[in-house]
């Protein structure tokens, strides 16, 4: 007697199970290259890599200036590169700027902006961009330079 409520439970954990994995299973959403989340990486924190580059992204020194960026495309000509967890102080704000490459898929460089030096009240930057650059971007490769 007991084995029968078992299996029923087991079938009916199963069903269940399958339902809510047909039901995730909607159409994938449709790309829109106008509105979305661009992919960044840090420039090579090696060889000829400068001394802002270096302390920024806490490769040399007590700590890096933000754990990372948030980079989003809107309407298809504004890039905003926001950072997220920025440091409360750091030796380098005020004193180091933000030159960010952006780059297709094959790697090809579209262009590059540059920011005002970074600090605490301005750490959020807005670009307006041509439709001929943002369309391609695939990726972008931040460095931190002198002002």
């Amino acid at each position: 007697m007991p084995v029968r409520p078992i299996r029923h439970l087991i079938h009916c954990g199963a069903l269940t199970l399958l339902l809510a994995t047909v039901s995730s299973c909607g159409s994938p959403k449709k790309y829109d290259w106008k509105n979305r989340d661009v992919a960044w990486k840090y420039g090579p924190t090696n060889g000829a890599a400068r001394f802002e580059h270096l302390t920024a992204t806490g490769t040399q020194g007590k700590g890096k200036i933000t754990e990372g960026w948030h980079c989003n495309l809107t309407d298809g000509k504004t890039l905003t590169v926001k950072p997220y967890n920025l440091a409360k102080s750091h030796s380098l704000f005020g004193k180091t700027k933000l030159i960010i490459g952006m780059f297709d898929k094959s790697g090809a460089r579209l262009h590059t902006v540059t920011t005002d030096p970074l600090t605490t009240d301005n750490a959020t930057f807005t670009f307006e961009l041509s439709e001929e650059i943002t369309k391609p971007i695939w990726d972008l490769v931040i460095w931190f330079g002198k002002p």
